[in-house]
């Protein structure tokens, strides 16, 4: 779930070798699925449940939304991961982002059921994503955007080779900032970033230390 008492921001993490990534398979009772007309629903189903959508429906608006530039794509780069029952409780997909101003392959819209997390289901994921990006051979680069909400997640990222994003203001990025230059703009992107991130490690060190008492 996403922690929504921690302040938001959004921030970039890159990984710059896609070939190097641990491995790791679904654990029994689970099935990797590509998406098939109709999984649309299960994929807003699984926003809902984890607070990316406010419900079913403004999930369903987001997926089309996300992915009507290329629906051709969806059977291909789309996953879903689905229990005993055939019900889908996590999903990530494999898209292109022009994020940096450059056609950029990016990890997008990961995501999985509270029931059904902690499981190792989005750490095969992962696994999937990047295999499937090798295999298409888009290149040594890929993406990912997220937020401080997700700082749980973050540090799974980071262990599959993905780095805070610490460089300027890439072409395509929002800053929730009214500023007329795009000097204060840079500068404004910058002062944001570094806060969200000084968020991330501090709520990381608190949730691992947590962990280990």
């Amino acid at each position: 779930m996403l922690d929504k008492t921690v302040p938001f921001g959004a921030v970039i993490m890159v990984k710059c070798d896609a070939s190097s990534y641990p491995r790791f398979t679904l654990p029994d009772g689970y099935t990797l699925l590509h998406y098939t007309p109709g999984r649309e629903r299960e994929w807003a189903k699984i926003m809902a449940s984890v607070g990316e959508a406010e419900s079913e429906e403004a999930g369903l608006e987001l997926f089309y939304r996300t992915f009507s530039d290329h629906p051709e794509l969806l059977g291909s780069r789309n996953l879903f991961v689905a229990d005993t029952s055939g019900r889908a409780v996590a999903t990530a997909s494999l898209w292109e982002g022009g994020l940096f101003g450059v056609p950029l392959p990016r990890v997008h819209w990961v995501a999985c059921m509270p029931g059904h997390q902690g499981k190792g289901l989005v750490k095969a994921l992962l696994s999937s994503m990047l295999d499937m990006h090798n295999k298409l051979a888009l290149g040594k680069v890929i993406y990912l955007t997220t937020q401080t909400w997700s700082y749980r997640a973050i540090g799974l990222y980071k262990k599959f080779g993905f780095e805070p994003y610490l460089g300027p203001k890439p072409a395509s990025w929002t800053v929730h900032c009214k500023k007329a230059l795009s000097e204060e703009l840079d500068l404004a992107y910058t002062e944001e970033n570094r806060r969200a991130w000084a968020i991330i490690d501090g709520k990381i060190a608190e949730y691992e230390a947590k962990r280990e008492n």
